[in-house]
């Protein structure tokens, strides 16, 4: 992601960096401020929205369209006060952000059959602020042995769920990163399959706060012939928590520079 940064980025970047070494600040108080306005920048890229994305840039300190003379002073006013490369981006900020990128991915859809079959029903791609939202999530929660394995993000309600009315499966809250292995066991049962071997069981214990215990997880979903969620709203309000969860533990590490 980084590499995708245009010249006129990179050199605000640059310039702030120098700024703070002339100032003697510590190395992680230099990352803290550089990861804040390249994550703002990054995340504000994923917005679809053009007059949302419009009014998020105004806070982008590194959105400079124009070059030349007009570059160069605002290279020079950084170079002087290289704080302000992030000073903007508060936790309300963020917040604010990150709500809005959560809410546009959320699109409520019902689930069409064609000749009485489940028509063809590709998963979403996730994005970039998804991503990293679970990897600091899973980076605080999950020991380093664990985080080696290979991973794949799954449906914590099976992709291959029927339902009534509308919701969206690829939700962010519906989604959990899963080691592979474990995934295999499961295919589209119960999730309590991830919990039948100790590996398992031993990895789900980190995450036991966006995985719904066996009662809730009973109340919105039932296995029969193919699993059918049957409360649309307590499942919602599930992703709603879980999306709650990765947004303040990510915005948490983001203004603690120990935890970077």
């Amino acid at each position: 992601k980084f590499y995708t940064l245009k010249k006129n980025n990179m050199f605000m970047v640059m310039c702030s960096i120098i700024g703070l070494k002339r100032k003697n600040e510590e190395e992680t108080i230099i990352k803290n401020h550089i990861k804040k306005c390249l994550i703002y920048h990054f995340f504000m890229g994923d917005i679809k929205n053009k007059e949302i994305k419009e009014k998020f840039k105004n806070d982008n300190s590194i959105m400079h369209m124009a070059g030349g003379a007009y570059i160069e002073n605002v290279a020079k006013k950084i170079l002087s006060n290289p704080e302000t490369i992030s000073n903007k981006l508060t936790e309300e900020l963020f917040n604010k952000l990150i709500k809005y990128l959560l809410s546009e991915n959320n699109s409520p859809y019902e689930r069409k059959l064609e000749n009485g079959k489940k028509k063809k029903d590709t998963r979403r791609k996730l994005k970039f602020h998804e991503k990293v939202l679970m990897f600091q999530y899973y980076k605080g929660k999950i020991p380093i042995n664990m985080l080696e394995n290979d991973f794949s993000i799954e449906h914590i309600m099976p992709n291959s769920s029927e339902w009534e009315g509308e919701l969206d499966k690829d939700r962010t809250g519906n989604l959990i990163p899963i080691i592979s292995i474990i995934n295999t066991k499961r295919g589209n049962r119960h999730i309590n399959s991830y919990k039948k071997e100790e590996t398992g069981r031993e990895f789900c214990k980190f995450i036991q706060d966006i995985i719904p215990n066996d009662d809730l997880y009973n109340a919105i979903i039932q296995h029969d012939t193919r699993p059918k969620i049957l409360n649309n709203e307590k499942y919602n309000e599930m992703c709603e928590k879980n999306e709650n969860i990765y947004c303040e533990n990510f915005i948490k590490c983001l203004f603690n520079p120990a935890l970077i």
